[in-house]
């Protein structure tokens, strides 16, 4: 059921909105967006698969963002009455809608307008939540012009599911909870209306129960906040690595973490290089002991928690330093989950001189869906060309239907969203296609993440086969 609420924060009362402080002498010489307002959408579904963001203005506009849960965007765009469609694919890649706002639901974005539309509720029950304001300093935010200057404003919502009432402090980083006054105490799907603060380098938002300074539920650590730039700091749930139950991330043009935020990432690695019997993977370099140690052949490691690390990374084989066989880098986000897939072989069969190695880090998304199942599949082979994926309801045939990971080579992966049951894995190649794995009965249960690897027989020989683990994602906030 569709729900749409409005959030309307009266201009009159809100010195930081169009208040005379902020406004530059002339209107037509320091807007920097006119005719335009601005657009912002922030996903808060907590049990919906990564959503599809299509929105189309009357005036010819049309755009489509791709948004993780946790993750906004927000874009100065010509003033229309805009329609918005937002949903997922499913396993067949048909798209299902999740809601849709048309008709007398459009929206009417005029100049100056600042919409941002929260995406809430449930997947089965979602609503929206829009907060209303005007442009800060018309439109600046997204220009930052060295001549216009403006006190930073700053304002607050509560969208972590599950949570009661909370308290949100904003204060200097060294500033005891006991000394503070939150800057907001809001129920779950309150925001506040906008308020100026003086720019600085050492702000600090804590967020705890209301009521209760104790326990601190997210601590952002030090961070700036700039002159002329207006930023909303949401309260999501938290099914990252770390065990907290809420994290808070702030929205510019876009969502992003604090710079300063101390959670810790996890990573796991799949060894699918079939002719090496095991690796050793490391950080920076190979003088410190490896983050993974022996990974044998055709090995998925379990998720282990990883401090953020944005830099080297090199594998070798087990118990030496060379030969390198992947030297790359990579980013570790803080409450961020990835798998590091290790592919192909070590020498190319045709050229011995040759390694065919391939390696590639991809974020994974560990959270329960609403009746669906994440299943990634990677073409870890290195004697194979172009292999086609096919998970088929029992009694389909492969040429019933399209395949869900088509065309995957070496290297590639892609993830697709399920209905929980027993699915016939069957893989082709060719044209036309033939059968060159399968048909094998499996079941995808709820509250799991599936890896589906096609790697080379360890040796480094055909035929190829197929790892298929599940991650059970059992962390709830």
């Amino acid at each position: 059921m569709l729900r749409f609420l409005a959030v309307l924060l009266m201009l009159g009362g809100l010195a930081a909105c169009d208040g005379d402080k902020n406004v530059p002498p002339s209107k037509s010489t320091f807007d920097r967006t006119p005719d335009q307002g601005i657009l912002a959408v922030v996903n808060a579904i907590p049990d919906a698969p990564n959503l599809i963001v299509n929105y189309a203005g009357s005036r010819g506009t049309r755009q489509s963002r791709a948004l993780a849960y946790g993750e906004g965007f927000a874009v100065a765009t010509i003033i229309s009455t805009y329609t918005m469609e937002i949903g997922y694919f499913d396993a067949a890649g048909q798209p299902q809608t999740v809601l849709s706002l048309q008709g007398a639901d459009s929206i009417e974005l005029r100049e100056d307008d600042h919409f941002i539309l929260v995406l809430t509720g449930s997947l089965a029950d979602p609503e929206i939540v829009r907060i209303d304001n005007r442009e800060y300093l018309y439109g600046v935010v997204f220009q930052n012009p060295a001549d216009v200057t403006g006190d930073p404003e700053v304002h607050f919502a509560h969208f972590a599911s599950g949570e009661a009432p909370l308290d949100f402090f904003l204060t200097a980083s060294g500033t005891a909870l006991a000394d503070a006054t939150p800057v907001a105490s809001l129920a779950f799907g309150q925001s506040t209306a906008v308020q100026a603060v003086t720019a600085g380098t050492d702000f600090r938002l804590r967020i705890t129960p209301q009521g209760d300074r104790t326990t601190v539920l997210h601590d952002s650590g030090t961070f700036p906040i700039p002159a002329a730039t207006r930023r909303l700091h949401v309260a999501f749930e938290d099914f990252g690595p770390g065990g907290d139950r809420v994290r808070a991330r702030f929205l510019a043009s876009q969502m992003a973490n604090y710079p300063a935020d101390t959670r810790p990432s996890e990573l796991r690695v799949a060894q699918l290089i079939a002719d090496v019997p095991a690796v050793d993977v490391y950080l920076v370099d190979t003088d410190d002991p490896p983050i993974r140690a022996g990974l044998g052949v055709n090995t998925i490691s379990p998720f282990a928690e990883a401090a953020p690390f944005s830099g080297n990374v090199i594998v070798t084989p087990a118990g030496v330093t060379t030969p390198v066989l992947f030297q790359g880098q990579i980013a570790l986000a803080s409450g961020t989950s990835h798998t590091l897939l290790l592919g192909g072989l070590r020498t190319d069969p045709s050229d011995a001189t040759r390694s065919r190695v391939s390696a590639g880090l991809v974020s994974e998304d560990i959270r329960p869906l609403d009746g669906l199942i994440p299943v990634r599949a990677y073409h870890g082979s290195g004697t194979t060309g172009a292999l086609n994926v096919h998970l088929l309801e029992p009694g389909q045939t492969f040429s019933d239907t399209t395949a869900q990971f088509p065309g995957l080579q070496l290297g590639s992966t892609s993830v697709r969203v399920f209905p929980p049951g027993e699915r016939d894995l069957v893989i082709t190649s060719g044209s036309p296609a033939a059968v060159v794995f399968g048909p094998e009965r499996i079941e995808l249960v709820p509250d799991n993440l599936y890896l589906l690897a096609i790697a080379d027989t360890a040796g480094g020989g055909t035929p190829f086969g197929v790892e298929l683990v599940a991650t059970p994602l059992t962390r709830t906030p």
